[in-house]
């Protein structure tokens, strides 16, 4: 069967085969056919760069000079860190489609390509401060987003807003990016490489990238090509600070660690994202499998760079000054950072068609050949529902599947205003008793719960749950730290969902706390929604006890303090898992330090000399006494303590303690940075024996240090840099000198704790067992709602009409529930919320009934603004003041 598709923009038709997929178990096989793409959309680094660094004046990372080009088919240079052509360049051919051009070099306001955009810079990184602290100037992955953007404005202008939806849903978005962002961190003097532990910063880069996708999907992206770095710590400028020119171990160990987030993030955020599929390619296992069967491939260096400067060619960039190598297809390194045009070729080759020893879970051509299934995008009615469509677009038309059901949260705000005298959730079961089985139920201890949990005692909570499949569900998401908890097509923007769940102080869409809140809302009862509640408590202590992450929370990030106390205590709980792994793994460091310094004094001779060993293990005082060094983190490159020339380490530090809003309320900020400060003196003279606090102010407050602009030269060596303490340091009786004073030298982990995980923790968890009814119902609430309104605006701000009318519908949301007496409002404003999701879901047929409206009433009379003269009494002169609005005519 022959399908043919008209591309807007080009008038060029394509003609597909049909292909079929023959499901075998789980494995299934994709017949050949000519995979193509209306557009091609670049964004990315260096790799794929095609001349948009050439438009940037403050950046260092160009290659619009010789002898880059050298092989391109003008023969000069274009902004390609490449002999040649790159990756961006091959893939596009093998998609029939031209190189899409450099955002930059547009001019003019003109009209995009419809063919496509490339927004890749060289120096580009994942976090935004990646290319400034490398290259001066780069444009950053967020901000190649927000060129985006405007590039999706006008492609809306151009083809229609069903137009541009359906030629983005269709075209590849190909992804290049990441290695910046590790040099970064290992770069000699890396300023971030002090702020993280290497673990925590690949995780940030996992959770950002997956906030940018996200917005990416919101604005129309479906077909997405991701590629995992590669093994650059055999780059040749990595390879040149090894004697012997090996790899770099350790870069290349965390560019694994990272590429293994990478494919668990997209994993979820597929499940997580209607009609999204991509393709991920393992750059770090091509690299390796090329390396080590370069002859096979026709390279005969593997090593060296072709044009550079120096030690592998790898001391300075390809510039017009160095020399290139002649025969450029037997190199795999271009220069000092880049592949050869014949290594992009061939990459891309795999990218395109490879098996799935490189590309999963499907490569570029079966990805453009998978088709949007119409039916995701038909409304999914849950088994239990029992509304029925009256033909009123208010009545079974809201798909709680994408957007949380107005019932839901009129349920919760029921429980608000119902259950404001009942002091915790257990006075609430006994309370709510109506049957024998209630009191059976409800007289559960937390200690049955916990039997329950490891099957000891009967599932009673089954037996209460067990016909609901949602509500189980739930649960088994829950009890799987790896599941993912939502299913809904957001297609939400970071900027729209930040600032909702903050003006409601609700909880992060798409986060733990709205999944819980449907949950419990969907329950018909306040006896089921206080039962399911003390479950969900048993299994957060479970996860705690296991030391597993709860789902939907940030494995390690401090409490977000614009969102509801419920979320702050749970990243609480993930934060502590976190931060006892890391001090285990401290621990064990620590104790390895000294069973190496008790085999050295074994072995030592009876002269009492000790052995020679790592400079990790000991470092020498002025005395010239040999002193053994604990809590050592890494070394502090091109730094050394000013007394005794021994190279300075950085230690591993105690945490900041996690503070909710709740705790800052009772703390004294002052006196836990006083106690911070003494902790971290104490581990810097462990880890550095022999330092004074100039030493310490050097690395901890290098704004309080001046360097003398001489140095000193002793017997022809240059002794340590000199310099000065600034005068707030040298003044008389300043606290740090106080406390340097006192600080004894003991590491981090033999220190008192600043902070006890298990306490708090502890503190939370019985918090929650404990907590009001109403108040957690008004968390839920807020935070289901933040999160719809987040969902809604993000479908519907393209179509300016409804938009406007929907930003009225939430401006009265934000204004009624950031008044104290806004619970007297709830059921209005669960109103407003049904006709929000009423126009996000169905546009057409608000427009329609909108249109029929206007025929019979004055169009400015349906909607009415709060005075622009008195914003404070918008409530009296909205109509909003008057009566709770109907769906669709507020």
């Amino acid at each position: 069967m022959t399908v043919t598709t008209h591309i807007n923009g080009g008038g060029a038709t394509t003609t597909l085969l049909s292909c079929v997929l023959l499901f075998t178990g789980l494995k299934f096989s994709v017949c050949k056919a000519q995979a193509a793409a209306p557009a091609v959309y670049v964004l990315g680094d260096s790799l794929v760069d095609v001349g948009n660094n050439n438009h940037l004046p403050l950046s260092i990372s160009k290659a619009d000079f010789p002898h880059n080009g050298v092989d391109f088919p003008t023969g000069k240079p274009t902004g390609r860190f490449s002999n040649g052509q790159n990756a961006a360049d091959f893939l596009a051919k093998k998609i029939g489609l031209p190189t899409s051009p450099p955002y930059l070099s547009l001019t003019g306001g003109a009209a995009p390509p419809i063919t496509g955009v490339s927004f890749a810079s060289g120096g580009a990184g994942i976090l935004n401060e990646t290319g400034g602290l490398l290259f001066k100037q780069a444009i950053s992955l967020a901000q190649q987003l927000d060129y985006f953007t405007m590039v999706h404005d006008k492609l809306v202008h151009q083809l229609g807003t069903s137009g541009a939806q359906d030629h983005l849903s269709k075209s590849l978005f190909a992804i290049v990016i990441g290695s910046n962002d590790l040099f970064a961190y290992f770069n000699v003097g890396s300023i971030v490489s002090k702020q993280y532990a290497p673990q925590q910063y690949v995780d940030r880069m996992v959770s950002t990238f997956k906030g940018l996708l996200k917005m990416l999907y919101g604005l129309g992206a479906r077909k997405l090509m991701v590629t995992g770095v590669g093994a650059i710590g055999c780059c040749p400028v990595q390879r040149k600070a090894n004697r012997t020119g090996e790899c770099d171990a350790e870069i290349n160990y965390w560019s694994t660690k990272y590429n293994d987030g990478l494919k668990m993030m997209l994993q979820g955020l597929k499940l997580e994202s209607l009609g999204m599929n991509y393709a991920y390619f393992d750059t770090y296992g091509a690299m390796v499998n090329l390396f080590q069967n370069h002859e096979t491939y026709g390279f005969t260096e593997t090593k060296e760079a072709c044009c550079g400067l120096g030690n592998l060619n790898a001391d300075g960039p390809c510039i017009p000054l160095a020399t290139y190598c002649p025969n450029r297809k037997n190199h795999v390194f271009w220069d000092l950072y880049h592949p050869t045009e014949a290594v992009a070729s061939l990459f891309s080759d795999l990218l395109y068609d490879g098996s799935q020893q490189f590309m999963v879970p499907m490569n570029v051509e079966q990805l453009l050949a998978e088709r949007l299934k119409s039916k995701d995008l038909e409304k999914k009615e849950t088994p239990n529902s029992k509304e029925k469509d009256s033909g009123s677009p208010t009545s079974g038309d809201v798909n709680s599947d994408i957007i949380p059901s107005a019932s839901v949260l009129k349920q919760l705000a029921i429980g608000v205003e119902t259950t404001k005298i009942i002091k915790s959730m257990k006075d609430l079961m006994i309370l709510a008793r109506d049957s024998s089985v209630v009191k059976e139920k409800s007289g559960l201890s937390l200690s049955a719960m916990k039997s329950f949990v490891v099957g000891e005692k009967e599932d009673k909570f089954a037996a209460e749950f067990g016909r609901d499949e949602k509500v189980m569900s739930f649960i088994r998401s829950l009890m799987d730290p790896e599941g993912h908890l939502s299913r809904r097509n957001t297609r939400s923007r970071l900027d729209t969902t930040t600032k909702i769940s903050k003006e409601l102080h609700g909880a992060p869409p798409e986060s733990f706390v709205p999944e819980l809140a449907e949950a419990i809302g969907s329950l018909k009862t306040l006896r089921k929604m206080a039962l399911f509640w003390s479950r969900v408590v048993v299994e957060l202590r479970r996860l705690w006890c296991e030391g597993k992450h709860i789902p939907g929370i940030p494995p390690d990030e401090i409490p977000n303090l614009n969102s509801c106390l419920l979320h702050q205590q749970l990243q609480v709980i993930n934060c502590c898992i976190s931060r006892k792994k890391r001090r285990a793994i401290a621990t064990e460091s620590l104790d390895s330090v000294l069973k190496q310094a008790k085999y050295n004094a074994d072995m030592s001779p009876t002269s009492g000399d000790i052995l020679p060993a790592s400079p990790l293990v000991y470092a020498r005082i002025s005395s010239g006494e040999l002193v053994l060094r604990l809590g050592a983190d890494k070394r502090l490159e091109n730094t050394t303590l000013l007394d005794t020339g021994e190279p300075v380490y950085t230690p591993v530090m105690q945490e900041w303690p996690l503070l909710t809003e709740d705790i800052i309320k009772e703390t004294e900020e002052f006196v836990l940075r006083c106690s911070q400060l003494l902790s971290d003196m104490q581990a810097f003279k462990a880890a550095n024996p022999g330092c004074i606090l100039e030493d310490f102010v050097r690395w901890h407050s290098p704004p309080d240090w001046t360097d003398d602009e001489s140095k000193e030269i002793t017997d022809g060596d240059i002794s340590p840099s000199r310099g000065h303490l600034s005068t707030r340091m040298q003044k008389e009786g300043n606290l740090w000198r106080e406390l340097w004073e006192t600080a004894k030298p003991i590491p981090a982990v033999r220190q008192s704790p600043l902070y006890y995980e298990d306490l708090s923790v502890e503190g939370i968890l019985h918090g929650l067992e404990n907590i009001s009814p109403s108040g957690l119902f008004e968390q839920l609430f807020l935070s289901l709602l933040s999160s719809g309104c987040a969902i809604a605006e993000a479908r519907i701000s393209s179509n300016e009409f409804l938009y406007k009318m929907f930003k009225e519908c939430k401006d009265y949301i934000v204004l009624v529930c950031q008044s104290k007496k806004w619970v007297e409002k709830s059921q209005d404003i669960c109103q407003v919320y049904e006709t929000m999701a009423v126009m996000a879901l169905k546009p057409d047929k608000v427009m329609r009934l909108m249109n029929a409206q206007a025929d019979q009433e004055e169009p400015n009379n349906l909607w009415k603004t709060a005075s622009s003269k008195n914003p404070t009494t918008a409530q009296s002169s909205t109509m909003f003041s008057k009566k709770p609005p109907k769906p669709i005519a507020c």
